[in-house]
């Protein structure tokens, strides 16, 4: 049956429909408001329309569950950059810091000589015998002369060899004549020592390095300390040292009493040297291992400690002393350390008991030197007078 129809000829409305506009007029379309509230101009409610990846009808927002997060994967050269810059630090970073703290603390003094270069590179190394309160005690002995003195001489084909000079050595001092090796230094400080060894030896010497004596002792504890060897029981006053029969790890205070002591040795001077010697192998071979190198504090400490307890030439760098230091360990290694040839250990000379270098064997034996072919039977030869 058809609808009825308005006295204009439209259809009524439907119930539940909207009506449609009027012509010429504007009806605001009321809009919900925030979800679960209600439209002042529209008293209806809307629901919360369900989220996107949300099943209809859940509940939403920061109560409700969400989809987990996909987790980011580590990217595997993220570690890769960290070892990288570990070994930026250990090779660069840090190697540079201790070259600048050696560099700053070094002291400077004029040294080298205009002698004619020669082949390979020489060191001479003395020790200072200056009494100090932080280093030798003081036994009554004024001024400051060099209680020992060692050629560290790399020769061109590689060859190292560390030659021990005694202290007592007969040598003619420039403008003093005749006189004792560590005179030199004495009279003239480094310079005069530099040119006397020079003449004695014919070898230009590259780089000068004065430990003083008193340092020895921060060095040896910066590196936990050294074993030393001694076939006898000594209680020496002038040195300190007291010592038992046997191989000891030795402290600072102890290391420097057993590079020093010669009153109660029956060879003096020469055992002397062994014993020194044999004080700056050990140093060299703890401050080269891994439990030094590894150890960053262990490693400031002995750059300090040995940088305080030098005096070098102005042209000597740290990378000069590593340098040194390798070329010790080397020649220790090989056993080619000892004395030049000695022809008399009690000669007279106007200045008291002195040790004359052999006239026969110390020319070519410093030759040999400079050449690097010195053979080990060379060292620590005795000639009785020739």
């Amino acid at each position: 049956m058809p609808r009825s129809q308005g006295n204009d000829g439209s259809r009524p409305p439907v119930s539940g429909s909207p009506r449609p506009a009027v012509a010429g007029t504007t009806r605001p379309v009321a809009r919900p408001s925030s979800p679960g509230q209600s439209n002042p101009a529209n008293p209806r409610t809307y629901p919360a329309a369900p989220q996107s990846g949300s099943p209809e009808g859940a509940p939403s927002g920061p109560r409700g569950p969400q989809a987990p997060r996909p987790r980011r994967k580590k990217s595997p050269f993220r570690w890769v950059r960290r070892v990288l810059l570990l070994i930026l630090v250990l090779l660069v970073v840090w190697p540079t810091y201790l070259y600048f703290l050696v560099s700053g603390n070094l002291d400077r003094v004029p040294a080298l000589s205009e002698m004619a270069e020669t082949p390979g590179v020489t060191y001479l190394v003395a020790g200072s015998d200056a009494r100090s309160p932080d280093g030798i005690p003081d036994d009554g002995t004024e001024g400051e002369r060099t209680d020992s003195m060692m050629l560290i001489h790399k020769a061109d084909n590689g060859q190292a060899v560390v030659v021990s000079l005694p202290r007592d050595t007969d040598v003619e001092v420039p403008g003093h004549g005749h006189q004792k090796l560590n005179a030199a230094y004495a009279f003239g400080g480094a310079p005069l020592l530099v040119s006397t060894v020079e003449d004695l030896t014919g070898l230009k010497i590259d780089h000068f390095v004065l430990v003083h004596m008193g340092g020895v002792e921060r060095i040896v504890d910066a590196v936990g300390g050294v074993e030393l060897c001694y076939d006898a029981d000594v209680h020496d006053p002038k040195s300190e040292l007291n010592w038992q029969k046997g191989c000891h790890l030795a402290d600072g205070k102890t290391a420097l009493a057993f590079a020093r002591m010669r009153y109660s040795d029956p060879r003096g001077d020469i055992g002397r040297q062994d014993r020194q010697r044999q004080v700056i192998a050990a140093v060299v071979k703890n401050a080269s291992s891994a439990s030094t190198i590894l150890n960053p504090i262990a490693t400031r400490d002995l750059a300090l400690a040995a940088s305080q307890a030098l005096s070098v030439d102005e042209s000597t760098s740290p990378f000069a002393l590593g340098k040194l230091a390798l070329a010790y360990r080397a020649a220790n290694k090989n056993e080619m350390l000892g004395t030049p040839p000695i022809a008399d250990l009690n000669y007279r000379n106007g200045h008291g008991a002195a040790v004359l270098l052999s006239p026969a064997k110390a020319g070519k034996f410093f030759e040999d030197l400079k050449n690097g072919t010195l053979q080990k039977e060379q060292l620590n030869q005795f000639t009785n007078g020739d």
